[in-house]
């Protein structure tokens, strides 16, 4: 695998190691992350800081005091049930009738993804009710603006510490130009140094030639979250419920499902519901993180279902279970088999060894927060499987931190600075790559940009 060589071979410069019910209404044990539905935009600035999340009105208000909550806003309509015939209640516990206009009808939805912690709300707060009987907003974090207070020396000499804009206008905005981005959310590079972005908003997966500048549209109006480049230049990518392979020969792909169902969400072992993570090892086979079911899968070349090889044990904070896992990273080197999952809602990084039924936290793990020993919804990883240094897109803080084994806390190499489109800071990073020259690429995705940084040879 490319990605794989360049692991290695960059690691002789880096190895040093320094059931059902009625839900009428919001638990009071769940703080909801409420809004004005009246006010409501399609951007979810108008309800929380998280733009992943938007508002929906309610059906029936709770106490008479909430007309909207804010939710996670990509989750298709196939996935979820249509409320009862009174149009305020559901029939599935833990779920609250919203009016969706996307889905056209009233749906349950589920009341975990609308909570505090995943829809942090604005520093604005005016427009924003309270939840009677739910924990205020002050004793929860919210998404890091600023550059974490430390007296710990970051490692910011590895890398160039403001980014180059390689995709994308660089300026924040977004458009559907061939030379424009819309909250792209992954980049992956193959054998000749091509960037392929999964640029999400625009439905479509792109191709930056970095020899000559040409940039192409492989594939359009496709769901896209993640992609992956195998040893053949083969690209991976997963949508809604399903994992598909495109040939790496000409321009007219050839597209193949290789995981789950490109029809139906679901969480039999033949299928996936919102897969946020792609691994393909050197034998072909996939790995990809069933981010909605709360476990990863492991697929062999053509198989029809899929293993669980973490997880599954439902949506928890406890060693065998995982919550909304993204990225993922198997060592094929080391102790081949490994993975390492980024465990979003956990703020942390698990490690699960093959055939184990418990997973070990390696990084984060401290509670979601800023500090150097936190996480706050780590999205993407890269493991050296030699030194086993792990780099991490730190998604809240808008940074990017090298873990080295064993430590207690990170170093931030890039980013960190605060929320913006200037060069050395990011709004909400997701996907992170490395060329074959150890140059970091960054996809910053509130940003609709891809940034590099340049890797400072010197420093080996």
């Amino acid at each position: 695998m490319f990605l794989l060589y360049v692991l290695l071979t960059a690691s002789l410069c880096h190895g040093q190691f320094q059931t059902t019910a009625q839900s009428t209404t919001a638990s009071p044990s769940l703080a909801l992350a409420t809004c004005n539905s009246t006010l409501c935009k399609w951007s979810s600035m108008s309800c929380s800081s998280n733009l992943d999340c938007e508002c929906f009105s309610l059906t029936n208000t709770v106490n008479g005091t909430i007309s909207g909550i804010c939710a996670v806003a990509d989750l298709s309509c196939t996935s979820m049930i249509r409320c009862n015939s009174d149009n305020i209640t559901c029939s599935i516990a833990q779920t609250i009738c919203v009016n969706s206009t996307r889905c056209q009808q009233p749906v349950c939805y589920p009341m975990a993804l609308a909570s505090i912690q995943i829809c942090p709300p604005n520093r604005i707060t005016t427009l924003i009710p309270t939840v009677t009987n739910a924990t205020t907003s002050s004793n929860l974090p919210t998404l890091a603006t600023t550059r974490p207070t430390s007296t710990t020396t970051t490692s910011r000499t590895m890398w160039s510490p403001n980014g180059i804009t390689v995709a994308g206008i660089g300026n924040g905005s977004w458009g559907s130009a061939m030379n424009e981005l819309n909250y792209p959310r992954n980049v992956a590079i193959d054998s000749h140094q091509n960037l392929i972005i999964a640029d999400s908003g625009n439905g479509r997966i792109q191709k930056y030639f970095t020899s000559n500048g040409t940039i192409i549209t492989l594939l359009s109006n496709v769901g896209v979250y993640h992609v992956f480049i195998d040893q053949y230049d083969n690209i991976y990518y997963d949508d809604y419920s399903s994992v598909q392979k495109l040939s790496s020969g000409g321009l007219i792909v050839t597209k193949t499902t290789v995981a789950g169902d490109n029809r139906t969400q679901g969480n039999k072992t033949n299928q996936l519901n919102q897969p946020q993570g792609l691994y393909i090892d050197r034998f072909g086979t996939v790995y990809v993180s069933d981010s909605q079911n709360h476990r990863v899968m492991k697929w062999y070349v053509n198989a029809s279902e899929g293993i669980v090889v973490a997880g599954s044990n439902g949506d928890g904070s406890a060693s065998n279970q995982l919550s909304y896992p993204h990225s993922i990273f198997v060592d094929e080197v080391n102790e081949v088999g490994a993975i390492y999952i980024c465990d979003f809602m956990n703020a942390r990084i698990q490690k699960w060894l093959p055939g184990a039924q418990l997973g070990i936290t390696v990084a984060g793990g401290n509670g979601i927060g800023g500090g150097l020993n936190q996480l706050f919804y780590p999205v993407s990883i890269i493991l050296d499987p030699i030194t086993r240094i792990m780099y991490l897109a730190d998604y809240g803080n808008n940074r990017i931190v090298k873990w080295l084994p064993n430590a207690k806390q990170g170093q931030i190499i890039a980013g960190g600075n605060g929320q913006s489109a200037r060069a050395n800071e990011f709004f909400r990073p997701q996907g992170i790559k490395f060329d074959s020259n150890w140059n970091l690429f960054v996809t910053d995705w509130a940003n609709n940009r891809i940034q590099k940084f340049l890797f400072n040879v010197s420093s080996c």
